[in-house]
């Protein structure tokens, strides 16, 4: 079931995952219930899915956090990139430097390299990778049409007024702290979901440099 935090603003939420929860209790019952496994894609909390407080919370789902592409997962992106640049697998390493593995945003980078009307040379991919995501993602973002993915984590940030104040709080302090360590806190949890802070190792980062540079003091 794709795109599941797109149920929590309907009316029959509540029922719908407590539907779920009713067939996993079945397997205790009936084997046949244990074929039937649910896989829930999307960018929520367990906690959220069931809204209702008299209601026994959506507890029986495990929480698979996504991480971003490696060098080694990337690679195979480095072929499409061979018609624009003498040295794809440099090139996609300083791609990767930039967005941190970012699944979407790795993409949308790759495409404007391919895109881009000067050719990446030896020994300028460092050069010529900030040039380009400073002047094709990260400057004026917010006139360009195709910034829906750094609009949408806009936002997941602004959207909710009684949380804003404490989620973008405690963005600065990760963003000028350059790392914490993480509390676990809601909060925590809300900027991983927006896809703004990843946890490594225990502490919280910006995910990448494009995300820190966009979402900056000034913003």
């Amino acid at each position: 079931i794709d795109e599941i935090d797109s149920t929590i603003t309907l009316p029959f939420t509540d029922d719908f995952f407590a539907l779920i929860r009713a067939c996993y209790n079945k397997r205790a019952e009936n084997p046949d219930y244990q074929r039937l496994p649910l896989a829930l894609f999307g960018v929520a909390m367990p906690s959220e899915l069931i809204g209702d407080v008299k209601r026994t919370p959506f507890n029986i789902g495990k929480a698979i956090d996504l991480k971003g592409f490696a060098l080694e997962e990337a690679l195979p992106l480095a072929d499409g990139l061979a018609a624009n640049v003498d040295r794809p697998p440099v090139v996609l390493q300083e791609i990767l430097r930039w967005t941190g593995g970012q699944p979407f945003l790795t993409q949308r980078v790759c495409q404007l390299v391919v895109d881009a009307a000067v050719p990446i040379a030896v020994g300028r991919e460092a050069e010529q990778m900030e040039a380009l995501s400073r002047t094709q993602v990260i400057e004026q973002w917010e006139s360009q049409d195709h910034q829906e993915h750094l609009k949408t984590i806009r936002q997941r940030l602004l959207d909710n007024e009684q949380k804003a104040g404490y989620l973008l709080e405690l963005y600065r302090q990760v963003r000028q702290a350059g790392e914490l360590p993480a509390q676990n806190r809601p909060e925590e949890r809300e900027l991983q979901l927006a896809g703004l802070v990843v946890k490594r190792e225990g502490w919280l980062q910006v995910y990448n440099p494009i995300y820190a540079a966009v979402f900056n003091d000034g913003w």
